[in-house]
């Protein structure tokens, strides 16, 4: 058997031959990446045509894709060298900047500035819709996005770092914002974490400490963003590590808990983030198909038919490195040999996927969103380490359930949900549905402090949360309801699951949770009938 490796510089030529070429070859078609990374001990180097061949010897063995720190470092030094652009290596001074045209806008530029001063008059985070992704303001005491995609309460919205300074060269002086995903890296933590963090908790508006370069200090910058002489900053590759948290492997695709996450909270590593260019989800559009984008599966699951058989094709909820979700369809004849190449909560690199608009009859959607994406064979799917890019372990576009019987009335989009359990049935009961056929169902109550819902969970997902109640779980239970289908029965409204529907049960790795925990300790939140196991 012939072929080539490479590594970032060199090919050689490699020849195996007899039954060693034979388990090679074998070895080859039970590997799912679309990346072939192989490492072979004691080949014997020959000269062939005067070219080197690697071939094989009776010591001679082959590794594919092994779990190995050396094989992670590999893949990421080709990850850089396959994406690298070329950029702009000329530095400017302020005053340059602020001459430049509208084509730089949106490009990299580097300049040599001086730290002057860090504004802590002004808030250092801001707040955006979980939906459409706008700033929102807080109205009578509650946050509402204004967008007419939403016009409607958001009551956990996303919190990033927007953090203003202001920096002088020779040449003049400028405002620079540090964004969001920039402040994450220098931190390793995002706003909700620094919000909710108890040590923080009488300096909240505090602007956080970063490892970045102290006031008076010089260093060098790439600037992303020219608006109106206010630049946005990306550090360069001198910045400080960012600090990861490890996902938990254990975490079962429909439900986490608190007890399979206790490695995630605890378990941290210093990183290096690669500032590789990716596409986003939030930029999708039809049209084009050689898209790029780092995701994470937060969930996997398959539809059934009318008689209960399970489709070929499946379906995933991924999440990017913008905090953008999307929903993804597989065709069923790939299903078979992409499925077990995915994992629930790790990390892949998408590439060569298709962008579909929903049809109007199209029910149960993931996400309040117009498209989908649609895997095909072109699609390329590669697995990233957790160092070489920051994605959450999960997103939630969070509904209040005050606002939930709007959603009631239609079925076109699922939501989720998250609350206090009020009361709960602890046993499964078995009913006859309107069609005559048996069902388990498990039903209880969610409360955020003002309102409460109810909610019944079917069959599988109602045994599933049944066997995790007997588990050790600290009390009270805050669960959220990811892809929940809202419903109404005898005027009162009802929270359902279908296929896609998840549940999570007291996972402080999720702020949303951790917020809720903070409320539960003031007088004002309803406690006292508060379900205790």
């Amino acid at each position: 058997m012939k072929f080539k490796i490479a590594d970032e510089r060199f090919k050689v030529n490699v020849t195996f031959f007899n039954e060693f070429g034979e388990s090679f070859e074998k070895a080859l078609k039970d590997i799912c990446e679309e990346t072939i990374v192989v490492i072979i001990a004691s080949a014997k180097p020959n000269k062939y045509d005067g070219e080197t061949v690697l071939t094989n010897f009776p010591a001679t063995k082959f590794y594919l894709n092994p779990k190995n720190y050396s094989v992670n470092n590999f893949l990421i030094s080709m990850t850089l060298m396959d994406c690298e652009e070329d950029r702009d290596m000329k530095i400017y001074t302020i005053e340059d900047i602020k001459n430049l045209s509208n084509e730089y806008i949106e490009k990299d530029v580097l300049c040599h500035v001086t730290v002057k001063k860090v504004e802590e008059e002004c808030n250092w985070y801001a707040n955006f819709c979980t939906s459409c992704g706008a700033e929102i303001t807080k109205v009578d005491g509650r946050f509402f996005c204004h967008n007419k995609e939403c016009m409607r309460v958001i009551p956990y919205p996303e919190k990033r770092f927007r953090l203003c300074t202001v920096f002088f060269d020779k040449t003049g002086i400028v405002p620079i914002i540090f964004p969001d995903d920039e402040i994450q890296r220098l931190t390793g933590k995002d706003a909700f974490e620094i919000i909710n963090d108890d040590t923080h908790e009488s300096k909240s508006e505090e602007v956080p400490k970063s490892e970045g370069p102290p006031t008076g200090k010089s260093s060098t910058r790439s600037r992303r963003t020219k608006t109106k002489d206010v630049l946005k900053c990306d550090l360069d590759d001198q910045s400080p590590l960012a600090k990861l948290k490890k996902s938990c492997d254990e975490a079962h695709p429909n439900r986490i808990t608190s007890k399979n996450n206790k490695n995630l909270e605890n378990m941290s590593t210093s990183a290096k983030i690669t500032t590789t260019k990716y596409d986003s989800f939030k930029d999708l559009r039809t049209g084009k198909y050689d898209w790029r984008v780092p995701a994470r599966i937060l969930n996997l699951w398959r539809g059934h038919t009318k008689t209960g058989e399970p489709f070929k094709s499946f379906n995933l909820l991924l999440l990017d490195n913008k905090r953008s979700r999307i929903y993804a369809f597989v065709q069923g004849e790939i299903a078979a040999a992409v499925e077990p190449c995915l994992e629930v909560g790790t990390i892949y690199l998408f590439k060569n996927f298709t962008v579909r608009e929903y049809k109007k009859e199209d029910r149960f959607r993931c996400i309040h969103k117009t498209i989908q994406i649609v895997f095909s064979r072109d699609t390329k799917i590669q697995e990233l380490d957790e160092t070489q890019v920051l994605i959450d372990k999960a997103a939630f576009d969070f509904y209040d359930i005050g606002d939930l019987k709007q959603l009631s009335q239609q079925t076109t989009y699922l939501t989720d949900v998250i609350g206090v359990v009020e009361e709960i049935e602890l046993y499964l009961n078995d009913v006859r549905n309107r069609l005559g056929y048996m069902q388990t169902q498990m039903k209880f109550h969610l409360t955020d402090g003002r309102q409460s819902v109810k909610v019944t969970l079917w069959d599988e997902l109602a045994e599933l949360l049944d066997v995790t109640l007997k588990e050790d779980l600290e009390n009270p239970l805050i669960i959220i309801i990811g892809c929940g289908r809202v419903t109404e029965w005898q005027n009162k409204v009802e929270i359902s699951n279908v296929a896609a529907t998840t549940f999570y049960i007291n996972c402080a790795a999720f702020n949303q949770i951790k917020f809720l925990q903070k409320r539960l300790r003031q007088l004002s939140f309803r406690i006292w009938f508060i379900f205790i196991c």
